[in-house]
């Protein structure tokens, strides 16, 4: 198979619609870190949902499902050098 990682990425994408999805407060308390520090950790990740409210940046809400939070949380823990 023949392809980038994001076009790999997609052709697997897990269907997260009905799994626990947390915010930023919860994850912050859960793994106790920051909600800043936690946001820059989820805003790239192409299974995080962003609800953006209005135009300005300060109100996105963001979803994070369980599988992209133990993804990332593994990541925190496991970093690759």
């Amino acid at each position: 198979m023949t392809g980038n990682k994001s076009e790999i990425a997609r052709l697997i994408q897990v269907d997260t619609t009905f799994e626990p999805h947390f915010s930023i407060a919860e994850l912050a308390a859960k793994w106790k870190l920051s909600r800043e520090t936690v946001r820059q950790l989820v805003k790239d990740d192409p299974a995080v949902v962003k609800v953006r409210n209005g135009r300005r940046k300060a109100m996105t809400r963001y979803s994070v499902p369980a599988s992209a939070a133990s993804k990332i949380h593994t990541g925190l823990l496991n970093p690759t050098r």
